[in-house]
């Protein structure tokens, strides 16, 4: 739907059901949808309290194991991050959507270390790193604009190639809504 710009009334003139139906109640629906738009809506699914092991290199989905923010119902369990119906207002096509992920990986100074963000299986963003070691855990992260619609499903993926498995731990991705796309 799309927005009627107002009709200048003459005085005294006769206000038609057809124009009540344009330039009132279309168009409040329109700025309705609109401000729908601007409600807060976004997750940040974690895996903090436990470790889960990433095979040599082999792309992992990581398990979620908790969300430290979450509003409108993105995330139950396991891996996806799915977008709730309801997050595209009806007078859009899809709405904006900044995502950012971040996996710690145990210490070891072999090979790469990579997160990446996909949406129904197909990237959005991806970084890699080589990896620290001496002592220090290696820290990838990554951030992406990008659209989304109901139903989409986010997923984080961990890569290393350390010459065996390797404990990523702290992983998060955050899915945050931002207004409507027409």
């Amino acid at each position: 739907m799309a927005y009627t710009t107002m009709k200048t009334w003459a005085a005294l003139a006769v206000l038609t059901a057809s124009e009540m139906n344009t330039y009132l109640r279309d168009n409040m629906d329109y700025v309705k949808d609109r401000l729908d738009g601007l409600a807060l809506s976004g997750v940040t699914a974690s895996r903090s309290a436990s470790s889960q092991s990433i095979p040599n290199t082999t792309d992992t989905n990581i398990i979620f194991t908790s969300v430290s923010v979450e509003v409108n119902d993105w995330w139950t369990s396991g891996t996806n991050v799915i977008v709730p119906v309801g997050t595209v207002p009806g007078s859009a096509t899809s709405v904006g959507a900044l995502i950012f992920a971040s996996i710690k990986y145990a210490d070891n100074a072999t090979g790469k270390r990579r997160v990446a963000i996909y949406r129904n299986g197909t990237l959005v963003s991806r970084k890699t790193v080589d990896a620290i070691g001496a002592g220090d855990d290696t820290d990838v992260e990554t951030m992406s604009f990008t659209t989304m619609v109901d139903g989409d499903i986010f997923t984080l993926q961990a890569y290393q190639s350390s010459g065996g498995a390797l404990n990523a731990s702290l992983s998060h991705l955050s899915v945050i809504r931002l207004g409507p796309v027409d």
